[in-house]
């Protein structure tokens, strides 16, 4: 049976014995030169004979020189000048020896330095090494200075050493143009050692990457949401945060380094729904340089809605509207409505055939909580009943002046009050059409009513709340409040519609091609809540929002989509 393939290094005398001129190989010069002798055994007490025996510079993997041990197991070296060496052994069953720092001091005549150790079974390292910045992690040199122990990395990065002498090692793992990285294990005898994945970067680079970057996607608002740690060096003055296409180059988001660690991508920054991206970030110093950055984080921009279903309508639409069970309402603006259930059934058409009543261009359509109907036309507000029969039509002379249709702009029915926009007031009525009192109001566009606000567009193309019991004003936002980025058009306020006391409506940007249709909730504070985009051939003039739908209108093709 073979012997244990440990060594027991025992009194490694090492005789320094000095002559004159030599060279110091380790570094210098001295008057004087060394010589290192000593003894290898066995760990059962023999002498280790004919032993493979190597001395190292304690920072170098080039032997300065060799030699054999004897039958009774001593080997020496001489002619070594001042300096930190390696000792380095192995015999024919592959046991190995390494006894490191020993140090040669300046050439002193009779000086001995007595190194004693106790040497086991070889084991081994293995690990992973990865470059900063590149997908390629071959080429990197990991080894032990001061030995013949050495290895690269695949071109995932991983390693194995083997045959390495036990006890506290220090690995260097160098790559070309890569700071080098030093790595204190203990190795035990007859195991293998995993080490924790280490990462190179640049030389160039001031900063280690940031670590755990993540994201939390808003779908309502189509919003990135992005966070991660901060790098706790003196030099950061924030960070700089990239984005690509899933099909283009990094590009910075702001122009300006971020303070913080946390940012929120959003439409402003460019992000275009139905598009995938790619994230990273990195460290910057005063200069705006960047340090390592991190690992990519992949995030879709999916819509709040999609488009599920398109229906042909058999009348050009001109406005249109919903009751509280779900029937639709649209009109061709010239003397027909239509009443609709949910699944776009005909109920009837509006006047009924043989009624002898007609409607001249009709603006603007309300259902009371009856599902009474009413629309405007040339000769005063139109009632119809729920069950499609005419119920007269109402106006106040005396309050309001003669009627002129030019100026009717649009009716708002909450409950059982009807509240009529015109040119230069609301006048409000009830379902029976008595007239209650008239707000005057310059430039009213568009009008939609809840049980306590009142919500107006101006020809100025602003969106104003009210109280519809004081009209005193909660809140007025302009268009810039919606503006897309990207030379996006403004919203077109007109063809709002309103759902559990939230705003809907739209913008519509005209391309070369076609027509984007940014659909926006807003609450009574005017706070975007939801956003969402559709892509159409055709131009879009009105939304509804009912229940879990989004019904859109074009009047080209007389189309009408609905969104979920």
């Amino acid at each position: 049976m073979k012997l244990l393939i440990s060594l027991l290094l025992t009194g490694l005398l090492l005789f320094l014995s000095c002559g004159e001129g030599g060279t110091d190989v380790a570094g210098g010069s001295e008057v004087g030169n060394c010589m290192i002798q000593g003894n290898l055994y066995y760990s059962d007490g023999h002498s280790a004979a004919n032993a493979f025996v190597q001395l190292y510079a304690s920072n170098d993997t080039l032997a300065l020189k060799t030699a054999r041990t004897g039958t009774n197991g001593v080997f020496s070296f001489d002619t070594v000048s001042k300096g930190i060496y390696n000792i380095s052994a192995s015999d024919s069953t592959g046991a190995v020896v390494l006894v490191d720092s020993i140090g040669v001091p300046k050439a002193v005549k009779d000086t001995v330095v007595t190194i004693a150790d106790t040497l086991r079974a070889p084991g081994g390292f293995s690990g992973m090494a990865v470059l900063a910045d590149k997908s390629n992690h071959a080429g990197t040199f990991v080894y032990i200075p001061g030995s013949s122990f050495m290895t690269g990395t695949d071109l995932n990065g991983q390693f194995a050493l083997s045959g390495v002498a036990i006890g506290q090692r220090n690995l260097i793992l160098y790559h070309a143009g890569y700071i080098p990285v030093s790595i204190q294990a203990t190795l035990a005898s007859g195991a293998t050692t995993t080490l924790a994945t280490v990462t190179l970067y640049p030389e160039d680079s001031p900063f280690p990457k940031p670590g755990n970057l993540a994201f939390r996607y808003d779908t309502l608002l189509q919003e990135v949401h992005l966070t991660w740690s901060p790098v706790a060096l003196s030099g950061v003055s924030g960070y700089k945060l990239q984005r690509r296409h899933i099909d283009s180059a990094f590009a910075d988001i702001t122009p300006l380094a971020i303070a913080d660690t946390i940012f929120t991508d959003t439409w402003n920054y460019g992000l275009q729904q139905d598009n995938r991206y790619v994230y990273r970030v990195a460290a910057v110093d005063g200069s705006d340089k960047a340090g390592i950055f991190s690992g990519p984080e992949t995030v879709l921009i999916a819509p709040a809605y999609k488009l599920v279903d398109s229906i042909s309508l058999d009348i050009e639409p001109a406005d249109a509207t919903v009751d509280g069970e779900g029937n639709i309402y649209i009109t061709n603006g010239i003397d027909r409505i239509n009443k609709y259930d949910s699944s776009f059934n005909l109920i009837y058409s509006l006047p009924k055939s043989g009624s002898g009543v007609e409607l001249a261009n009709p603006i603007g359509m309300g259902i009371d909580k009856d599902g009474n109907i009413f629309t405007g036309d040339d000769q005063g507000i139109v009632k119809f009943s729920s069950s499609g029969e005419f119920d007269g039509r109402f106006w106040n002379t005396t309050e309001l002046g003669v009627l002129d249709q030019n100026y009717l702009r649009d009716i708002a029915v909450a409950d059982t009050t009807v509240y009529v926009a015109h040119k230069e007031f609301i006048a409000v009525f009830n379902s029976q059409g008595h007239f209650y009192y008239k707000q005057n109001l310059l430039e009213t566009k568009s009008i939609e009513v809840s049980d306590t606000i009142l919500y107006l567009t101006s020809t100025q193309n602003e969106l104003k709340l009210l109280s519809n019991l004081s009209y005193e004003t909660i809140v007025t936002k302009s268009p810039a409040v919606f503006e897309l980025s990207g030379g996006c058009s403004y919203p077109l306020l007109s063809g709002f519609s309103i759902d559990n006391d939230s705003v809907w409506l739209f913008s519509s940007y005209k391309t070369a091609e076609c027509y984007i249709i940014t659909i926006y909730k807003i609450s009574l504070l005017g706070e975007i809540l939801v956003k969402t985009q559709i892509i159409q051939k055709e131009y879009v003039f009105k939304i509804l929002k009912k229940g879990e739908n989004i019904y859109v209108l074009q009047k080209s093709g007389n189309q009408l989509l609905i969104l979920q």
